[in-house]
């Protein structure tokens, strides 16, 4: 898979950091596994979530991200296949010739507690002191995920009725996940809408 970045978000409104420099998604194959991986930012909240892919015939093809045994950064999110439909930064990859395209997506976010999603830095960052996770730190975890993906047997997934191909949305951003549920970053958004409004209310 060929190394791609993009730049598709309007962060003017953010205020300045090192998110600033940074693209919003990148694809690459990890060299020591072969394993597709993608960096995509949340374009709301702006914070990275990160992906690796499996194949058909791995065992994790096609199960959910809470019966894969792993350990990444504040857990498995999300797991998926490409979301051909949705706008850009999306979870999708663009393979070369003769490699797959049904590519099964695990992920992680960094929207968790003490993690610094930069659309909302200017009002709590000095309240939670939370730490923003970079691209470089976000294409780490995705190498240490990917090697425990190419390591783990069907031993290590918790089998469960193999996921079909509807597509299950957050009901708030519209985006694909696996359950139909409010996804992590939503989730995130509201407890900082909550957290504003008590600052605001306090003041």
């Amino acid at each position: 898979m060929e190394n791609m970045e993009l730049t598709v978000i309007d962060k003017s409104s953010w205020p300045r950091g090192p998110w600033d420099s940074e693209p919003d998604k990148v694809q690459w194959t990890d060299p020591a596994t072969g394993l597709p991986c993608l960096a995509v930012r949340n374009p709301r909240s702006g914070n990275w979530c990160g992906y690796v892919g499996v194949s058909s015939g791995h065992p994790a093809y096609h199960q959910g991200y809470d019966a894969v045994d792993v350990e990444v950064h504040g857990g498995l999110t999300f797991a998926g296949s490409c979301q051909e439909n949705s706008p850009e930064p999306r979870i999708c990859h663009t393979p070369e010739p003769g490699e797959p395209d049904d590519v099964w997506w695990l992920g992680f976010d960094c929207a968790h507690v003490f993690d610094l999603s930069p659309a909302y830095k200017a009002l709590l960052a000095p309240i939670t002191g939370d730490v923003y996770r970079s691209l470089g730190y976000v294409r780490w975890e995705c190498t240490s995920l990917a090697q425990q993906l190419s390591e783990i047997g069907p031993e290590d997934v918790q089998q469960e009725p193999d996921q079909n191909d509807e597509v299950r949305c957050c009901p708030d951003c519209e985006r694909p996940n696996q359950f139909g549920e409010l996804c992590p970053e939503c989730t995130r958004d509201r407890d900082v809408r909550d957290n504003v409004r008590d600052v605001e209310d306090y003041s």
